[in-house]
């Protein structure tokens, strides 16, 4: 738990500032090396549902766009998913935000229909 290890680590003869600053940097370390961008994310929506219209509306534009765009939404930062996809990060940024424009004007036009 953080906490215990909060109190654990800090030392009074240290500055507490510069402690902070290390042990938040541990722990986003920690947390970035732990997730796996590899790993299967298999959800089955129940017919008629939102889950399942937005993988219809993600499907519609197409996987170079949605595959930048799934790993922004699941947490993962520009840097992350351009290492990943062999990309430039200028170019993740733009699929990305390109992503949300076409997810945008497909839902626009699901909802006119």
């Amino acid at each position: 738990m953080i906490t215990s290890n909060l109190t654990a680590t800090y030392h009074e003869q240290s500055s507490a500032k510069g402690w902070l600053k290390k042990f938040v940097g541990n722990a986003l370390r920690n947390d970035c090396t732990a997730r796996d961008i590899n790993r299967p994310t298999h959800t089955v929506a129940p017919a008629g549902s939102r889950v399942e219209e937005m993988t219809h509306l993600l499907k519609s534009i197409g996987s170079i766009y949605s595959t930048p765009y799934l790993l922004f939404y699941k947490g993962y930062d520009y840097r992350e998913i351009a290492a990943q996809l062999n990309l430039p990060v200028g170019t993740v940024k733009s699929r990305v935000f390109s992503a949300r424009v076409k997810m945008k004007q497909a839902f626009a036009q699901r909802k006119s229909a």
